[in-house]
């Protein structure tokens, strides 16, 4: 897939751990709500895109306030409820700081001093942003 965050995502016709599993490399960024229906949640999700880019920060979608990290360090947090608009900057702001780096370390750490915006925040807080207290 490419990573144009203005090319619509295609519904995921299977389960998407599965599809990351099978097709390793072809799922460029990850936008997953935690809570997801069924057995499954977006922390899983997430743990399976990690093997394919350890790197990449992965935009979780939550609705609780108290929703905590879990240990997958270096992603991103969207209260609910968001603008389409703030996802789309989100992954606009993650592909550009990508694009400009020679690798992951150094776009990780381009990408993480960036204003995505009031209800986006980082996990773990980052770069002496307000939202950066621990």
């Amino acid at each position: 897939m490419s990573p144009d965050p203005t090319t619509p995502a295609q519904p995921i016709r299977k389960n998407a751990i599965e599809l990351i599993r099978e097709q390793p490399g072809e799922v460029d960024w990850l936008f997953t709500d935690i809570r997801l229906p069924g057995a499954v949640d977006g922390w899983r999700v997430a743990d399976q895109f990690r093997f394919t880019y350890p790197l990449r920060p992965v935009v979780f979608a939550t609705g609780s306030p108290n929703e905590k990290p879990r240990g997958l360090w270096d992603s991103l947090f969207l209260r609910k409820p968001y603008r389409t608009s703030e996802v789309v900057r989100a992954f606009e702001l993650l592909r550009d700081g990508w694009a400009v780096c020679d690798n992951e370390i150094e776009a990780l750490g381009r990408v993480r001093c960036l204003n995505f915006g009031p209800r986006v925040s980082w996990a773990p807080p980052s770069c002496g942003r307000p939202d950066a207290a621990e």
